[in-house]
């Protein structure tokens, strides 16, 4: 096993390509780990007082926000976390497919299908109701985690992803990156301000989101990774 690490060490200094990997292989490791603790801490405080409190008085100043104007605004925002990933990720995997990066459609595909499905299990399982306090949309499902916050996360996280790796242009993924970030952001106030989820929700799902993003992509460059190695052996 030893060796093997040492294999792999020299191959990582000797290869660019195989040590940017490597590095990417580790921060997703790390964000894993962190996000899935972020998790587990909120949910182990999920149903306790103060946590419940501090949510609802949250909650009361985002309401006292509320404009025609702005609740307008939140409407057309809230979007951006479910209708408009679900058509533009549609454009997507066609234009890669077209393109024959199928092994990115695949991956476009399998990170939000089956990002979803885990977002619908964890919802199943923990149950927590919807805020009752002021809803402007009404919502049948389970409160816990924010599907919006989750999708976006997901979603835009890809966007910024392979825009890294398909643009030349560094300061368009950048920018990219950077509007992706601010509307992950305002989509998650979004759900707060109409009334259907509670900040601990949007955070869980922030949360969740981060660790299977980063695992799908941890799990991608490990096996890239891996077929790099064993070509060179």
């Amino acid at each position: 096993m030893l060796a093997k690490f040492k294999r792999i060490a020299a191959y990582c200094r000797s290869s660019r390509q195989a040590l940017v990997i490597a590095i990417e292989i580790g921060v997703g490791l790390v964000i894993c780990l962190m996000s899935l603790l972020a998790f587990l801490f909120l949910t182990r405080e999920l149903f306790q007082a103060e946590l419940n409190l501090w949510d609802f008085q949250f909650a009361q100043i985002v309401y006292s926000f509320r404009t025609p104007l702005l609740t307008s605004l939140m409407l057309i925002i809230t979007n951006f976390g479910a209708i408009v990933p679900l058509l533009v990720s549609t454009l997507i995997v066609i234009l890669l497919l077209l393109k024959r990066h199928r092994k990115e459609a695949a991956l476009f595909c399998i990170a939000l299908i089956m990002g979803a499905i885990l977002n619908s299990a964890l919802k199943t399982f923990i149950a927590r109701d919807r805020p009752q306090i002021s809803p402007m949309v009404i919502e049948n499902s389970f409160s816990y985690p924010s599907q919006h916050a989750m999708n976006s996360v997901i979603f835009y996280g890809l966007i910024s992803y392979f825009s890294y790796h398909f643009f030349r242009s560094r300061k368009l993924s950048i920018m990219i990156s950077l509007a992706s970030a601010g509307l992950i952001g305002l989509i998650g106030f979004s759900r707060v301000y109409l009334g259907v989820h509670y900040l601990t929700d949007v955070v869980a799902g922030y949360s969740a989101g981060f660790w299977w993003f980063a695992g799908v992509l941890t799990v991608n460059h490990t096996l890239r990774f891996y077929k790099l190695f064993k070509e060179a052996a």
